[in-house]
């Protein structure tokens, strides 16, 4: 019995169609990778031993236009080429309805798990999914090197032909140029005195260090090893703090507590002083001590922590930064109903220490 040329031919169309959704969400998927790596996490997972196609995804990364642009040809290639034969066949099968019908159907195959689906995966996992891809994106990228060659000399060319494209397009502002030109003008320079302060501690944030701006273990509030739920409770009162970190037998830091918690928790134990149940210890945050105050930021935001612990090469608890001490590095201390005028105050320097006191989000 031979097969139905008709059955075979949507059996074809059906696999050319999974492989162009595939395609599309590779492209999308692996911009959304590209643009959500975090160089930290990167060299964590550089430290534990050898990556896989690191180095790879690295020099990606430092000329990431390239791959992006890729990604952009590619993915309308794609959604051209996906389009075109679903309407041809479609039309073939149902005329005019069925032309309508492969616009409705592309959009919503396309828009749903050539992008949506991708996108949120990659966002999720961008390290691990962008490590796995990287030496299909470098093959693309080669496949497609004449492609984007000849999108570059169009994009050249209209930015020779439209006024002031040439010299846009070359332009290139330093730090320090945009604190002039901004700086410079008047009426924003006369609208709030203090902003350019602000601006020139913001740009210098770049050129720091967190050991610059964090609180060392020896001025912070920490709990020490072995206290219990009442001695917790207490240094938490006094000290006013939402949020404290808990040193281990070692000199370390074993994890961090919530006042709330505490205040939850010790009415009903019977004995104030039993330690500290273990659910109640959350995991901090450990980063390197050389990282900028961009990338901590960067890394707070992707964990959802408020607070990190900043140690040495070697593991050693050295300090400790709050979301509050990243802003006061730039704005200059922040002050709530519970400081004390005049007490601790951080210098505005930026070259200065910043963020004299652990300060925690209150309660």
């Amino acid at each position: 019995m031979k097969p139905d040329p008709a059955l075979l031919g949507w059996d074809l169309l059906i696999g050319f169609t999974v492989a162009c959704l595939l395609a599309t969400a590779f492209f999308a998927g692996s911009e959304t990778g590209l643009m959500s790596v975090s160089r930290v996490r990167l060299r964590q997972l550089a430290r534990r031993g050898p990556v896989p196609h690191l180095p790879r995804l690295e020099r990606l990364l430092g000329r990431v236009e390239e791959p992006i642009l890729t990604f952009l040809i590619g993915n309308n290639l794609v959604s051209v080429l996906l389009g075109a034969v679903l309407t041809a066949a479609f039309g073939a099968r149902w005329g005019a309805r069925g032309e309508w019908l492969a616009g409705a159907v592309t959009a919503l195959l396309v828009i749903t798990f050539g992008e949506i689906v991708p996108k949120v995966v990659f966002r999720e996992y961008p390290e691990r999914l962008t490590l796995a891809v990287t030496p299909a994106i470098r093959g693309v990228m080669f496949a497609l090197a004449p492609a984007r060659l000849v999108l570059r000399g169009w994009v050249a060319l209209w930015a020779r032909i439209l006024p002031g494209g040439t010299a846009a397009g070359s332009a290139v502002l330093s730090r320090e140029a945009v604190t002039a030109l901004l700086l410079g003008h008047p009426e924003l320079a006369g609208q709030d005195e203090r902003f350019g302060d602000v601006l020139q501690r913001f740009l210098a944030l770049g050129d720091r260090r967190l050991d610059e701006i964090m609180v060392p273990l020896a001025r912070a509030v920490v709990v020490p090893p072995g206290t219990g739920l009442a001695g917790a409770s207490s240094l938490a009162a006094r000290s006013g703090y939402s949020r404290l970190p808990v040193a281990d037998a070692g000199g370390g830091i074993a994890g961090w507590i919530l006042a709330r918690d505490l205040l939850l928790e010790a009415p009903d134990v019977p004995d104030g002083d039993a330690p500290i149940p273990p659910p109640l210890l959350r995991d901090c945050l450990f980063v390197d001590a050389g990282m900028t105050p961009y990338e901590l930021f960067e890394e707070m935001q992707w964990q959802h922590q408020q607070m990190a612990i900043v140690a040495d090469r070697d593991g050693r608890a050295l300090g400790l930064v709050t979301l509050e001490n990243l802003v006061e590095a730039v704005v200059g201390r922040i002050a709530d109903e519970f400081d004390e005028p005049d007490a601790d105050r951080v210098p505005a320097d930026p070259g200065a220490q910043a963020g004299g006191r652990l300060a925690p989000a209150r309660v």
